[in-house]
């Protein structure tokens, strides 16, 4: 009985160190579950599922690409801001940018919060 084929040598995924069968009060963990295991512990497992998010200089030069050259609801030329319609700063599409100069900006994320409303939305256009 004390005779038991060797592991075959497994690696962790994420940081590379070898795995071996690990003992539950006693019991060598199952060949079959040491098999389809891919990560040394729980901790490996959950890092190698995490993604890098774009920093916020990255995304912030995305939006910028799309900015207009006066505010859409002033006219004004001064501290110019990207406004996301639909909220999400990561969706940079063109439709989604409104050029707006930071007071304009400002006022209408006041009264979106004022209003209680869960998406920013276009900001309508003085005229």
């Amino acid at each position: 009985m004390g005779n038991r084929l060797a592991d075959p040598p497994k690696n962790c995924v994420r940081c590379g160190r070898p795995l071996s069968r690990k003992r539950y009060s006693g019991v060598l963990e199952d060949m079959g579950v040491f098999l389809r295991r891919k990560f040394c512990d729980r901790t490996c497992m959950g890092r190698a599922f995490v993604k890098d998010a774009p920093s916020y200089d990255a995304l912030s030069k995305r939006g910028r690409k799309f900015l207009g050259t006066s505010c859409e609801s002033c006219g004004g030329t001064m501290m110019l801001s990207a406004h996301h319609i639909d909220g999400n700063r990561k969706n940079n599409s063109p439709e989604n940018i409104q050029t707006l100069c930071v007071r304009c900006h400002s006022t209408h994320h006041h009264r979106v919060r004022r209003a209680g409303m869960a998406t920013p939305g276009r900001m309508a256009l003085a005229g």
